[in-house]
């Protein structure tokens, strides 16, 4: 009669299970860091064109000038440009600015842009993706 019944894996099973899924997700990182790269950016810009509308239209709302100023790291607004910091933003840490920005862009009461001319586009970028926006001197954002 046999005594010794097998249930269950060996330690040797375990070790070449986990070698084995080892190996294919180090395959599968890059990739992964890809598409996270690319959400970074788009969250990103998706953030500063959403940003960018909702200080247009509280600038016709209040009939004020509301002023975004951006930096290497990321930009700022001023509702009622008075010179107060209102709010701020970073970029996230993959990203930075693809094309020279503007020091700043300035929304009226009737939501047209100063600072800008005729129109300009802001691009952020990481190691993975470069995306972009346009702002005309209307004040309309388009990706």
């Amino acid at each position: 009669m046999d005594t010794y019944s097998q249930k269950g894996f060996s330690l040797l099973d375990m070790l070449v299970t986990i070698s084995i899924s080892s190996i294919m997700a180090s395959f599968a990182f890059p990739s992964i860091g890809d598409v996270l790269g690319q959400m970074q950016a788009s969250q990103d810009l998706r953030k500063l064109t959403f940003l960018m509308s909702e200080l247009r239209s509280e600038a016709i709302r209040t009939k004020t000038n509301v002023r975004i100023a951006f930096n290497s790291e990321g930009y700022t607004w001023d509702i009622g440009d008075d010179g107060t910091t209102d709010g701020r933003q970073q970029l996230l840490s993959a990203s930075e600015w693809r094309n020279e920005i503007p020091s700043d862009i300035v929304f009226n009461g009737l939501g047209t842009a100063r600072g800008i001319g005729n129109q300009m586009t802001i691009a952020i970028k990481n190691r993975h993706r470069d995306l972009e926006c346009t702002i005309n001197s209307n004040g309309y954002i388009s990706l």
